[in-house]
C-alpha cells in the first residue's frame, strides 16, 4: 500500500522476460512432459501440439503476472505518474487511438508494458512529450552551457554587484540534496537483516558469521559422494519439521513413524529428513516447554510459522533518519501461544553454540520485535519470550 507524491516508470519499453517458454521441454500439470517431435530422416524439429498448447498457457500466465505488476506500479502515484518509454513512431502512436480495451490478441502479442497500454493512449487522456536524441543531447549542452555562464558571471561581478543576488546565485549553483542520508533508509526490511546489524553492535565476529555465504560448486545430491549438511539446511529442516510435527507424539518409534510419513506424503523432503535428530525433537516435546507446547496444541491455543508486516518510526533504525519516516519491518514467528490470557512467544534455534546466554546475545533484538509484532497483532501482552536451542538441548 506504498504510496508516493511523483512516481516515473522507467524502460516500460523493455522487454519482458520470456525465458520460462525458451525451453525445449515443458513440464506442466495438466498435460505432462511435452516434447517437439524430432524427424530423423529429415533432421528438423517440430514443435508438437501438446508442446504448443503449453506454451501459449504459460504465456498467458506470464502476461497475467506481468499486468498485476503493471496494475501494482500505477497504483502508486498520489499526484503524478511519469511513464517513460522509447518509440521510434511515437507520433504515428499517439495518432492511432485503436481502442478502448486491450484486446486478447494485443495481450498475448505484447513484447512490452507499453504494448499494454500504447494503443488507447489518447482515450487515457496522456499529456505525452516526444524527445529525439537531438533533443536530449541540445537539452543537456543548453544546461551545461547555462551552467559555465553563471560561474563565470559569478567570478566577474565587480564588488558593488547586489551581494544578495550574489548568494542566491552560489546557493543554487552550489545546492546539494539536505537528505542523502535517507539514500540508505529502505521502505521495507526483514528482522533478519536488523538482528544481523545489532549483531555487528555486540559481537562483530558473529554477524560476520552469519553474512558469509558458503560458496559451493553445484553438484546434484545423487552424484556426489559426500553427504555434508550445511546450517541452513539443518534450520530450515527444523522448523520445516516443528511446523507440521503431531505434538501428541510420545514415543520415539511414533515420531519415526511420523517423520517416514511425512517424507512419504512430500511435506517434508528427503534431505531435510536426514538432517533432523529425532532424539533431540522428542527430548523437546518431554522438556517443560514441549509440556506447554502440547497442552497449546491440546486446547487449541498454539499458533506457527506466523507471519507479520510491522510499521516502525525510522529513527529507530539509526538517529540520522527523521521521526516521522516511517519503515516497514517483515518477519515469520516461529511459534507463540496463549497462557492465562497472555502470550508466550517461542523461537527455534539450532546455532552450535556454547551457552544460551551467548544464544541471547544474538537474537534479543529479533525477539524484541517479534513482541511487538505479535502484541499490536492480537492487543495481547506478550508474558514470556523463550529461545529454544535444538543444540543445548534447553532454553
Amino acid at each position: 500500500g506504498l504510496e508516493f507524491p511523483i512516481v516515473f516508470l522507467p524502460a516500460l519499453s523493455g522487454k519482458l522476460n520470456e525465458k520460462d517458454i525458451e525451453g525445449d521441454v515443458f513440464i506442466d500439470n495438466d498435460f505432462g512432459i511435452c516434447l517437439n517431435p524430432v524427424d530423423i530422416k529429415k533432421g528438423v524439429v517440430r514443435e508438437g501440439i501438446k508442446y504448443q498448447a503449453v506454451k501459449v498457457k504459460k504465456k498467458d500466465a506470464i502476461r497475467a503476472e506481468e499486468l498485476r505488476v503493471f496494475y501494482v506500479a500505477l497504483t502508486r502515484a498520489q499526484e503524478k505518474l511519469i511513464f517513460v518509454v522509447s518509440d521510434k513512431e511515437a507520433e504515428d502512436t499517439l495518432a492511432e487511438g485503436v481502442g478502448d480495451v486491450l484486446s486478447f490478441g494485443r495481450y498475448m502479442s505484447a513484447a512490452n508494458y507499453y504494448d499494454f497500454f500504447k494503443g488507447f493512449l489518447q482515450k487515457l487522456g496522456l499529456e505525452a512529450h516526444i524527445f529525439d536524441v537531438d533533443d536530449m543531447k541540445a537539452e543537456e549542452t543548453e544546461e551545461q552551457i547555462e551552467l559555465f555562464a553563471k560561474k563565470r558571471e559569478l567570478e566577474n561581478i565587480a564588488e558593488e554587484a547586489d551581494l544578495a543576488l550574489v548568494e542566491t546565485l552560489k546557493r543554487r549553483i552550489n545546492y546539494e540534496y539536505p537528505h542523502k542520508n535517507l539514500e540508505k533508509l529502505y521502505t521495507k526490511t526483514t528482522v533478519s537483516e536488523l538482528k544481523l546489524a545489532a549483531m555487528a553492535d555486540k559481537d562483530e565476529a558473529a554477524a560476520h558469521k552469519f553474512e558469509e555465504k558458503e560458496i559451493v560448486p553445484y553438484v546434484p545430491r545423487f552424484a556426489s559422494s559426500e553427504n555434508q549438511t550445511t546450517g541452513a539446511e539443518r534450520g530450515n529442516a527444523y522448523h520445516r519439521m516443528m511446523e507440521i510435527i503431531d505434538p501428541t507424539i510420545e514415543d520415539a518409534e511414533s515420531l519415526h513413524e511420523f517423520i517416514e510419513k511425512c517424507v512419504a506424503n512430500n511435506s517434508i523432503s528427503k534431505a531435510y529428513a536426514d538432517c533432523l535428530d529425532e532424539r533431540k525433537i522428542l527430548n523437546y516435546l518431554k522438556s517443560d516447554i514441549g509440556k506447554r507446547f502440547v497442552n497449546a496444541y491440546r486446547t487449541g491455543k498454539l499458533h506457527r510459522e506466523q507471519p507479520f508486516v510491522l510499521s516502525i518510526d525510522a529513527d529507530r533504525l539509526s538517529e540520522e533518519f527523521p521521526k516521522e519516516e516511517k519503515l516497514l519491518i517483515q518477519g515469520i514467528i516461529d511459534v507463540y501461544f496463549e497462557e492465562d490470557g497472555e502470550l508466550v512467544l517461542l523461537d527455534y534455534k539450532t546455532d552450535a553454540i556454547k551457552s544460551i546466554e551467548a544464544l541471547w546475545d544474538r537474537y534479543a533484538t529479533q525477539l524484541d520485535y517479534y513482541t511487538e509484532a505479535l502484541e499490536r497483532l492480537t492487543g495481547k501482552k506478550v508474558k514470556e519470550k523463550i529461545l529454544y536451542s535444538f543444540s543445548l538441548e534447553t532454553y
